[in-house]
């Protein structure tokens, strides 16, 4: 019985040996190591090392992109982190970051308030009050 249970055993051990040591296998399961194509960084940071993309002086918009997904980050102008969105073609979310998030509003249109950043994926709006400031984001359709 022994002599089945070890003849089983090896070629099994053999393997799998064979597979964890195989670059070959590693690059035909995962060839991307599984995260796709890099992006910027510095989403969440107060100074992310990419352009403050703001028409206005008083915050800073930074726009990441990542397989395939558009993520808008808003800061005031002390680094202090206000809001974020993500989007994926006509989908748009508040990411749970910020310390405006519960004063953001994702709207199909919007006229009200300081227009603070325009692209081909978002419109950012500022509306200042006696609470603070509340977000606007308006996705930007692609026809």
């Amino acid at each position: 019985m022994t002599g089945i249970l070890h003849y089983y055993r090896v070629p099994k051990l053999l393997m799998g040996a064979i597979l964890i040591g195989s670059p070959v296998a590693a690059m035909a399961c995962c060839p991307s190591g599984g995260s796709g194509t890099p992006a910027a960084k510095g989403l969440g940071e107060s100074s992310p090392q990419t352009t403050n993309l703001s028409a206005d002086p008083e915050w800073g918009v930074y726009e990441f992109l990542r397989d395939g997904i558009s993520y808008l980050q808003i800061n005031d102008n002390h680094g202090v982190v206000r809001a974020a969105v993500g989007r994926i073609d006509s989908t748009a979310w508040v990411m749970p970051m910020g310390s405006d998030v519960e004063s953001v509003t994702i709207a199909p249109s919007s006229t009200v308030g300081t227009i603070v950043y325009s692209s081909d994926h978002f419109v950012v709006r500022a509306l200042k009050g006696s609470n603070g400031v509340a977000w606007v984001i308006v996705p930007v359709s692609k026809n």
